[in-house]
This record gives C-alpha cells, structure tokens and sequence, in this order.
C-alpha cells in the first residue's frame, strides 16, 4: 500500500535488525519494500554497528520531491507531474520522500529528506511533491545514504527566469 514502516519499525529504532520484503533498485540505488505484517521487521540481538552520522553542513539542491518507493520501481515512472498525486499519497501515508537532483554529467542524485522534528512534510511542502523545488537544509551522510534535514520554510518552489518568446 501507500504506508511507510510505521509503527513495526519502532522496536528496532537504533538497533541491527533484520527485514522482510522486496527489493526495489533504480540507478544503483536500493532500498527493501517491507512485506506485510509485524513479521517484516525483526529486531534482534546480533552485534552490527551503524554506520556514523557525518554532518555536511548546510546545503541546497535543486529537483524533484518523489517518494522513494516508487521512484526507486515500485510504479513507472515514479516521477513527474504524471505520478504527483500518487507520490503524495505515498509521503503522506509514510513512505519517506527523497529529493532527486541531477549530477553536473545527467544522472541522478538521491537524497532522502527528513524533517528536523522526524516528523511528516507539512502541508505547503506536500503541494510541492512533484514539481521543480529548491531545498536547502542540514546535510548528514550515514553511510553512502545522503539525508536533508529540512523544516518547511527550507522547500520552495523554482520559478524559471528565462524570458518567455513573445
């Protein structure tokens, strides 16, 4: 469905745990589709350490807001004014939202956003999903992951300034 983890998630917050699911791949860039159930989500008591979080300092990109899920496969094309609505129902049902850039050569660069209280995108940003945005925050690196902390005031929407041709 259109949910994130929720609620199964919680007993393994900060510890190794094990998932359940789907692969999802898109450009070299993987995340898992939690299957069904309680199930999917085992916290367990094996030794593994987490990856540091490195903050990067303040940054701003340029894209599109898409929810991962999809944009990493679970709907073609996960993107796009033609994939908005859904993507807004997957952000806000708790599907994380990631911001997708493009790198000086074309390809895509992926970043997850989170806000600074962990909580859902506001309302205003919500309207945003879909379309050319800027968005400046906290920058953090766990991993290979890069992740935007942002508040709302941190998501605007690009307008171009080419002159129109009369």
């Amino acid at each position: 469905g259109k949910f994130g983890g929720g609620r199964r998630k919680e007993p393994s917050d900060g510890r190794v745990a094990t998932l359940r699911g789907y692969l999802l791949d898109r450009n070299g860039q993987m995340m898992i589709e939690l299957e069904p159930g309680e199930q999917a989500v085992d916290a367990n008591d094996n030794e593994g350490i987490a990856p540091p979080d490195v903050d990067e300092g303040t940054a701003a990109f340029e894209g599109e807001i898409v929810d991962s899920k999809c944009w990493m496969g679970a709907m073609k094309p996960g993107e796009g004014r033609v994939h908005r609505e859904c993507a807004i129902r997957c952000i806000s049902g708790g599907v994380p939202p990631v911001l997708v850039s493009r790198a000086a050569d074309g390809s895509a660069l992926f970043t997850l956003i989170s806000t600074d209280d962990g909580g859902r995108l506001s309302d205003e940003a919500l309207a945003l999903v879909g379309l050319p945005v800027r968005v400046r925050g906290q920058l953090h690196r766990v991993g290979q992951l890069r992740v935007l902390h942002v508040d709302s005031s941190g998501i605007k929407p690009l307008t171009s300034t080419r002159a129109r041709p009369s």
